[in-house]
C-alpha cells in the first residue's frame, strides 16, 4: 500500500494524482506484469502505449517468461498475443508505438477473457471468463421478449424475460431464455 518498496523514482505516496493506484502498481510490479522504464521511472501520468498495454495483458495471463532481448523489445509479446487471438480486432484500433485508446485496450481485455492462461509455468485450458469469472460466453441475437418475437408467432415470455438464439460451437442453434431486472429490455 506504499510506494516505499517500488523502484520507481516518479511514484510517491505524496502525489495525490496517483496515490490511489499505488496498491495496484505494487501488485503488478510484484507479479512481473510491469517493470517500468530503463531510467528507473514508471511514468504514471503518461499515456499507455499499445505495446505496453499488450505486454501487461499477456503477462497477466501468465506469459511472463517472454524474452525482451529482441528488436523491438515488444515483438515477442505481439507474437504471443497473436497466437492467443488477443489482437485480432485490436489491431484495427491501434498500433505499436502509439498511445492505446480506451477502445483498443477494452477490445484487448475482452479478447483475452477466453485465452488459455499459464499457471505454475504450464499452459492450461483454463480461461479467465469460465474458470475465474464463472461465465460461459453465449453469442446470438435477441429472438423475442414478452411482446415481440422474431422467430415464432407467439412468444410465451414474462415481462422480465428475454430470449436469445445463438449458434453453438458444434453448429447447432439453441434458444436460451434469461431473466432480467432491466425493465427496458
Amino acid at each position: 500500500s506504499s510506494a516505499s518498496g517500488l523502484p520507481f523514482s516518479d511514484v510517491s505516496d505524496s502525489d495525490s494524482d496517483i496515490s490511489w493506484a499505488i496498491p495496484n502498481i505494487n501488485t503488478a510490479y510484484d507479479m512481473g506484469i510491469i517493470n517500468g522504464y530503463e531510467d528507473g521511472t514508471f511514468r504514471p501520468k503518461d499515456n499507455v502505449a499499445y505495446e505496453e498495454a499488450l505486454k501487461m495483458i499477456v503477462c497477466t495471463l501468465g506469459y511472463t517468461s517472454i524474452s525482451t532481448d529482441t528488436t523491438p523489445w515488444y515483438s515477442q509479446f505481439i507474437a504471443q498475443a497473436k497466437k492467443l487471438g488477443i489482437i485480432d480486432v485490436a489491431d484495427r484500433l491501434g498500433a505499436a508505438e502509439t498511445p492505446a485508446s480506451r477502445a483498443c485496450i477494452a477490445q484487448m481485455l475482452y479478447d483475452s477473457l477466453e485465452a488459455e492462461i499459464v499457471e505454475q509455468g504450464n499452459v492450461t485450458s483454463k480461461t479467465i471468463l469460465t474458470d475465474y469469472l464463472g461465465y460461459i460466453k453465449s453469442t446470438g441475437v435477441v429472438a423475442s421478449d414478452g411482446v415481440t418475437s422474431l422467430t415464432e408467432p407467439d412468444a410465451d415470455l414474462r415481462d422480465d424475460e428475454v430470449q436469445i438464439t445463438g449458434q453453438e460451437a458444434n453448429g447447432t442453434y439453441q434458444t436460451y431464455t434469461y431473466k432480467t431486472t432491466d425493465s427496458k429490455l
